[in-house]
């Protein structure tokens, strides 16, 4: 039986957040009307359990949690993202995140209970469980870009004169 395996993913400019794997080789594709499609083990052949946001925008950035149980959602032009958390074979929407600008980038921080959020011009980290922010950084982010490292130990991001920057971060 020939298996469905992603060899390569080509998405259009702009839309390249729109598509994630987790850690246990799921898949989840955002469309053009709001949806999130999620193939489980990347099996395309298998019918995939959908995430209806009920905005018919285009899915602009998919977050895994590291625990593969919390999935991360923003929707082109609205002022809040979701979070969806998976009971079984189905996920339930969790909350809204007010977001100001465009989500560039977005991770949940080790525990999964905080994510880290960068919009066009801030970073922030955002508590799930008491549903609260805390501003990192605000400024000039040369096209609003900026990552951190996979164990959140360290925050990258370009400086004005064409550098990055790089420091350590350290949550109390």
């Amino acid at each position: 039986m020939a298996k469905n395996i992603i060899l390569s993913w080509c998405a259009f400019p702009g839309e390249s957040n729109a598509a994630r794997f987790n850690n246990e080789g799921d898949i989840a594709i955002g469309t053009t009307q709001g949806n999130v499609h999620i193939f489980l083990k990347g099996n395309l052949a298998s019918k995939p359990i959908t995430i209806n946001t009920q905005i018919t925008e285009t899915v602009k950035y998919i977050a895994w949690s590291e625990d593969c149980r919390k999935i991360f959602i923003w929707v082109r032009n609205q002022e809040n993202a979701m979070v969806f958390s998976r009971e079984k074979d189905e996920f339930i929407f969790m909350k809204n995140i007010p977001t100001a600008t465009r989500i560039n980038f977005a991770q949940f921080l080790p525990g999964n209970e905080n994510i880290a959020v960068f919009e066009h011009n801030h970073l922030y980290i955002y508590n799930l469980r008491k549903q609260f922010r805390v501003e990192l950084l605000r400024g000039y982010y040369k096209g609003g870009l900026a990552t951190m490292s996979k164990d959140c130990k360290w925050l990258a991001f370009p400086s004005l004169q064409g550098q990055v920057i790089m420091t350590p971060v350290t949550f109390r």
